[in-house]
């Protein structure tokens, strides 16, 4: 078993995310778990498409600290004065 072994076949032959491909369970865990990865982004003062918070959830598998790592790697804070 690799780590594309949880994707759907689609997912990869496509060459990355989209929603309409994902799973019902996949689809449910994304939903399940945005809302949480947005509130963090936002406190850490991230400006971030949902979107792109999205398909950050699904390359990092539905992990939070991983798709965290992935927006730090990305993107650059915006800070407020």
């Amino acid at each position: 078993m690799d780590e594309y072994d949880s994707y759907s076949d689609n997912d990869v032959h496509n060459g990355g995310f989209h929603e309409d491909d994902l799973s019902d369970d996949e689809y449910d865990l994304l939903y399940d778990v945005l809302p949480t990865f947005k509130k963090l982004a936002l406190d850490k003062q991230y400006s971030v498409s949902d979107d792109l918070l999205k398909e950050y959830l699904w390359e990092a598998h539905y992990d939070i600290d991983e798709a965290l790592l992935i927006l730090s790697e990305n993107h650059k804070r915006t800070y407020n004065d």
